[in-house]
């Protein structure tokens, strides 16, 4: 969903600030949108959101709260995954 929009370029690949300019341009990049993905299960949409307004936005606990929340997520679900991965093997 998002993910193509953050990859998507005029045939190269944008900077970080190029891309965090344009993407809070957009209407749906804000707190409330990244909190409804992440209850959603969207979790990598909603932690691209959060880390974007981040960047706008770094003195706010709010946010980066829901940075270090999903990020610790993430974490847990490759961790969980690697296991199963070494109980098949």
């Amino acid at each position: 969903m998002f993910k193509e929009d953050i990859e998507k370029s005029s045939g190269k690949r944008e900077g970080v600030i190029d891309r965090s300019a344009r993407l809070l341009e957009d209407p749906f990049f804000t707190q409330t949108m990244a909190g409804i993905l992440e209850m959603q299960g969207y979790l990598e949409d909603a932690l691209i959101i959060y880390k974007v307004l981040y960047r706008s936005f770094p003195d706010s606990e709010t946010i980066k709260a829901g940075v270090v929340r999903l990020e610790e997520r993430a974490r847990d679900i490759i961790n969980k995954n690697k296991k199963k991965a070494g109980a098949r093997s």
